[in-house]
């Protein structure tokens, strides 16, 4: 039986990622900016590729790798999890949660749940401005009560990664709010219909990415420095003679 080593770098890993989160944001950029240059003579075969990498948009290839990176951490979490609670200690259920958090917004950023909010909250609240898009009011009020509850979990943290963990929060909340309420009050403005729109929409893309890359750099060093390199085993099988 042969056995086939992988060994995950933290480092490589972050510039591996953060590598194609730039890269798919220039693309999304540079595509819906030639169809604005284009405009009325922009063909239906632009249009179908511009949709395929817009980050802008749902079901194409940035909200697929989106939803990888989500789930990339669920699954980290899920390790940490594991280890802190075969040690019997107390912060397992906090790593646990983390680990169902990340799950829920990966399975968020495939099915667009959250947007299902806006329309309802924009009607019943008449929102408009930067608050246009409803669902960042519930955005903000869940991120306020994990920030509570998780509080004193994060400076019970190692130092470097507390303030990776923090840096990533900032990028990802930061982006998924602050820029997204700017988005917001572009589209109240003029229907997404802007350049403008779509460049803030893809640094808003890019932050969470970033956010999301740091995480995953950082849970990575913790379980490199706190719980061991990280060794994925593949066995094969080798046919008998």
């Amino acid at each position: 039986m042969d056995t086939l080593n992988i060994t995950l770098s933290p480092r490589r890993m972050a510039f591996i990622l953060g590598g194609i989160s730039l890269g798919l944001c220039l693309i999304s950029i540079a595509g819906k900016a030639l169809e604005w240059e284009l405009g009325s003579h922009s063909t239906y075969f632009i249009y179908q590729a511009v949709q395929t990498f817009n980050v802008n948009q749902e079901a194409n290839i940035p909200t697929w790798y989106s939803a990888l990176l989500l789930l990339a951490c669920a699954a980290l979490f899920g390790v940490v999890a594991q280890s802190r609670r075969q040690y019997g200690e107390r912060d397992s259920r906090h790593w646990w949660g983390l680990a169902l958090i990340f799950m829920y917004l990966s399975l968020d950023e495939v099915a667009a749940i959250h947007e299902e909010l806006s329309i309802p909250l924009q009607e019943s609240l008449h929102l408009t401005g930067f608050l246009y898009f409803g669902w960042i009011l519930v955005g903000a009020a869940v991120v306020l009560v994990v920030g509570l509850i998780y509080g004193r979990f994060i400076l019970r943290l190692p130092r470097q990664t507390r303030r990776l963990f923090i840096l990533a929060g900032v990028l990802y909340v930061g982006g998924a709010l602050v820029i997204e309420a700017i988005s917001a009050n572009q589209w109240y403005l003029n229907d997404g219909t802007s350049l403008l729109f779509s460049a803030t929409g893809t640094v808003e893309e890019l932050c969470e990415m970033l956010g999301v890359v740091v995480l995953i750099y950082a849970l990575l060093t913790y379980i490199q420095t706190q719980l061991g390199n990280i060794h994925l085993t593949i066995q094969l099988n080798t046919p008998q003679d």
